[in-house]
Formats: C-alpha cells, sequence, structure tokens
C-alpha cells in the first residue's frame, strides 16, 4: 500500500493528512485551487505544490490543475469546479474543527510546560521539594485529562478525514475524467 498527500490550507493553518490507497488507485496529482483564498486541497506529491503557487499567481480564478499521462493541465468550467469544491466540503469542516482542536489542545500544552518547569524547581537542589513535587504532579495528572480527550477527539476527526478524503479523492478523479473526454482541459501555463 502507497501513500499520497492530501494538503488542505485551512484558515492559513497548513493541514496535511495522509491518505492511504492503492498505488492502482492513486492515479496522478491532481490540486482545487480557490482564488482569493489560501486554501488548496491536493493530492501527489509536494514537488508540485511550487507548481501550483506559481499556477495561482498566473491564473485568474478558480483552477483543477491535474496531470494527466505526465502532461499538466487545468479546467475552469464552473461545473467542474463548483462540483469538486463540494466533494471537498466535508474535509474542510473537518479540517476547522481539526484547528479548534488543535488550538484547544496547545492552550493545555502552554499549561502542562509551565507545570513541567515548576517541577524542575521543585526538584532542583540538593534538597527537592517532595510535598510540593507530589502537588505538581497532581496538577499535571489533571492537566493532562483534557489533552487525553482532545487526543481521542483529534484521533476521530482524523479517521473521519481520511474517510471524507478518499470519497473527494474519487469524485474529483471522476470529474478530471468527465472534463478531459468533454474537451474542459486545457494545457497548463508552462512554469
Amino acid at each position: 500500500m502507497s501513500r499520497i498527500k492530501h494538503l488542505v490550507a485551512v484558515a492559513g493553518l497548513a493541514l496535511a493528512t495522509v491518505i492511504p490507497t492503492h498505488a492502482a488507485d492513486r492515479g496522478e496529482p491532481y490540486a482545487l485551487v480557490r482564488d482569493g483564498e489560501r486554501g488548496t486541497s491536493m493530492t501527489g506529491d509536494s514537488a508540485d505544490w511550487s507548481t501550483i503557487k506559481t499556477l495561482r499567481k498566473r491564473i485568474s480564478g478558480d483552477f483543477l490543475w491535474f496531470r494527466d499521462g505526465g502532461k499538466p493541465y487545468i479546467v475552469q468550467d464552473a461545473g467542474v469546479l463548483a462540483r469538486a469544491r463540494k466533494a471537498w466540503e466535508p474535509v474542510d469542516k473537518l479540517g476547522k474543527e481539526m484547528d479548534v482542536r488543535g488550538r484547544e489542545m496547545d492552550k493545555h500544552g502552554k499549561v502542562m510546560d509551565a507545570l513541567g518547569k515548576d517541577m524542575e524547581r521543585a526538584a532542583a537542589g540538593t534538597k527537592p521539594d517532595e510535598a510540593k513535587m507530589h502537588a505538581l504532579e497532581r496538577r499535571m495528572n489533571d492537566a493532562g485529562k483534557p489533552m487525553d480527550a482532545l487526543g481521542k477527539q483529534m484521533d476521530a476527526l482524523g479517521e473521519r478525514m481520511d474517510a471524507e478524503s478518499r470519497t473527494a479523492d474519487k469524485t474529483v478523479r471522476a470529474l478530471i475524467r468527465k472534463a478531459v473526454d468533454k474537451g474542459l482541459a486545457q494545457p497548463a501555463p508552462q512554469v
């Protein structure tokens, strides 16, 4: 089983989800690029990211970039783009939920860091303050419980994102095949 990456930039934060796929299902890379947003849904390889960034500057409006037979193409048909955006909506929504949980996790992490520093100070010297260390240990255990719960929530969200990503990927690949068949794909500008 090989892996491909789906990069979703949501609210200015890059979130990478690894989607397990069989090599035969993977196909060639593509990216759904949204004009005026930082969001891009992409499968493939990070080597294509610089190409996408350059094309984003050169192409006005949303576009779907992909390779077919190793050659790069774009589609700017409004109907194809609307269906592709719709396919990725559940993933984008879950990505935003993941960002919220991540920010909550960061807050709890800062509390844990501060308690850890307090613990180091209590343990310093020739005679550690055992009572203070035990009190800090209890506080750290209590402070860790929300992080454990958030971690479980994030794991569940990650699993949902993987499933939704696979569904979106299949949908967009079918849209690409139809766009090529209907003559809606045009060669991408040279980068």
